[in-house]
């Protein structure tokens, strides 16, 4: 039984590692580092714990992005409380042209924040060229009167068309 156990466990780690894209062994060429970013915010509310505003690479040219701020800080977080820090995260991405999907969202550190706390988002497509070894950042606002999201070089020029979404 505990062997079989450990065939079972081995298996499902083999599996979560197939599912992860490794740009290294897919891609030969040149490549640029993308990272995500996060705005950590609080609201003063009794049942609004922390938060943040998240800004992230869903999709490259049509294939989903398997690790992203957000859900590497919902993992290793959950169950945790209102007290978190965004996880940085960053991947390489081929340096050619793309298509790529773009997500700001807020993040709750708790269930309850999300029922009772203030949550916007923005999501869309653009365009984006990335230069060999260039450095790039998801940045983005949201907020009441509206929410937008681009990507940027990590001095601040922006590279993508902004994506603008409607206040909820």
């Amino acid at each position: 039984m505990r062997s079989l156990l450990k065939a079972l466990c081995l298996l499902v780690a083999l599996g979560l590692t197939a599912c992860a894209t490794n740009l290294e062994k897919t891609y030969e060429g040149p490549v640029a580092r993308v990272a995500d970013s996060a705005d950590k915010t609080r609201d003063a509310g009794i049942f609004v714990p922390g938060k943040a505003n998240m800004f992230y690479l869903m999709e490259m040219d049509g294939e989903r992005v398997p690790r992203t701020n957000f859900s590497a800080t919902a993992a290793r977080y959950s169950g945790g409380g209102i007290a978190f820090e965004p996880v940085q995260v960053d991947r390489e991405v081929p340096a050619r042209p793309l298509k790529v999907k773009l997500r700001g969202s807020t993040y709750h550190a708790a269930p309850i924040g999300a029922i009772f706390g203030k949550s916007h988002s923005v999501e869309g497509v653009v365009n984006f060229a990335p230069v060999p070894d260039g450095r790039y950042v998801v940045r983005g606002k949201l907020g009441a009167n509206g929410s937008s999201i681009w990507i940027e070089t990590v001095d601040g020029q922006v590279v993508t068309q902004k994506v603008y979404g409607q206040a909820r």
